[in-house]
């Protein structure tokens, strides 16, 4: 894991912390909790959703989208 063993432990901290503010973590380490993206769970028009599995969460699951590269996609699309 490397250098994402504090962004992970920092992101499962704000995870289980319903008052913690948003924090930036790297693409690596998303790579790292959604193990490469390997379990897909959702696709849509903008992109594919992956599962990630945290053992420290109440329900020890959320999910993270990765956007399709585009040129034509907008703020007001994504929200």
């Amino acid at each position: 894991m490397g250098d994402q063993t504090g962004e992970v432990e920092d992101l499962e901290r704000i995870l289980s912390d319903t008052s913690a503010e948003p924090i930036k973590i790297s693409f690596a380490a998303i790579k790292y909790v959604t193990k490469n993206f390997a379990i897909v769970i959702g696709e849509g028009g903008f992109g594919k959703v992956y599962l990630v599995r945290f053992g420290g969460l109440q329900n020890g699951m959320i999910a993270v989208k990765k956007l399709f590269a585009t040129t034509d996609f907008s703020d007001k699309q994504f929200l």
